[in-house]
């Protein structure tokens, strides 16, 4: 292989991180809303402050829907933040509707049962709830949200714009292809 179709393949993985790059930061860090890292030495963001994090993380991606869903016993709104693609998230409440059914099961067969399954998706409960004096829990969903929000290569691979396998490996590639560049062009 000649060095002009490396360093080609090397300056199209250059552009597509680049891209994913800058998509990356559209959606704030939680640092840049909160004022500091969740798990930073003798800090702790408020619920205000987190619950800040998701409405600004809603508002910068469109994998992010936060929706209030009752509130706790002091009056704040409970927030559930729903990551996931674009279409995923357009067709929520038909994914309620199905997870509903099934639950149920009332006035279900087994044929239309897993017709509903097929439809269906799987869905995550990734919960950041507290227990006296605990506090991480809350503490890391906001940086759970930001990685899970801008992890390019696995919304590439479950759109089905490229395999999953190859989405999974896509960094890997990615920085194999930039190392193998820097070897064949050191000059020794």
């Amino acid at each position: 292989m000649n060095n002009t179709v490396i360093k080609r393949g090397f300056l199209a993985a250059v552009a597509f991180l680049g891209a994913v790059l800058v998509r990356a930061a559209e959606v704030p860090a939680p640092a840049d809303v909160i004022g500091f890292a969740p798990g930073t030495d003798y800090k702790l963001a408020r619920y205000e402050a987190i619950a800040r994090y998701f409405r600004a993380l809603d508002a910068a991606s469109d994998r992010v829907v936060v929706e209030p869903i009752g509130e706790s016993t002091l009056g704040k709104p409970l927030l559930l933040a729903l990551i996931s693609s674009e279409e995923n998230l357009k067709n929520r409440d038909r994914y309620r509707e199905i997870s509903r059914r099934l639950a149920l099961s009332k006035d279900l067969d087994e044929n239309q049962a897993r017709a509903l399954a097929r439809e269906g998706k799987a869905i995550v409960w990734i919960d950041g709830g507290l227990h006296a004096t605990e506090v991480a829990h809350g503490q890391m969903t906001p940086e759970l949200a930001y990685w899970v929000a801008t992890s390019i290569f696995v919304a590439i691979g479950q759109g089905g714009a490229i395999a999953p396998v190859l989405a999974a490996w896509a960094p890997n590639i990615l920085f194999g292809t930039g190392a193998a560049y820097l070897l064949l062009t050191v000059r020794t």
